[in-house]
């Protein structure tokens, strides 16, 4: 008799392990993720997802929101990326119990940013506008 309530404490102890647990949280480690972020030449001023950084550089983002990556340094043009949110497919596991599902999708666990590290080429502005267009005195 013993024996068997033991078994079923183990069980329930399981079951309640399992149906509290999400594998995208557990997996993921969390609703964010760290991006790194790296520009040619280094030392541009980039903003992404509300924040301003000097290069290279690591930003901490919300994994459910898509954001727009823009890089400026003084004598380069601006260069753009986006990083995408993504559904992970690590979150269908939690299918089979519906409540861990639950907790991924309102924590944000269950999405992934991508890529997880941008570096951004910076081309140089033409200063040099007007250059050949000087004639020399006859």
């Amino acid at each position: 008799m013993r024996s068997k309530a033991r078994v079923a404490v183990v069980v329930v102890c399981v079951c309640a392990v399992l149906t509290s647990s999400s594998c995208a949280t557990l997996i993921h480690g969390g609703a964010t993720q760290t991006i790194s972020i790296s520009t040619d030449p280094p030392g541009a001023t980039v903003q992404v997802g509300g924040k301003e950084v000097i290069t290279p550089a690591e930003v901490t983002l919300d994994r459910n929101k898509t954001v727009q990556v823009v890089a400026t340094k003084p004598g380069y043009q601006m260069a753009t990326t986006t990083i995408h949110s993504e559904f992970s497919w690590v979150t269908v596991l939690d299918l089979i119990f519906i409540l861990p599902w639950v907790i991924d999708l309102v924590s944000g666990s269950a999405y992934t940013l991508s890529p997880d590290t941008v570096r951004l080429v910076l081309t140089p502005s033409d200063t040099r506008a007007g250059a050949g267009s000087q004639r020399s005195a006859p």
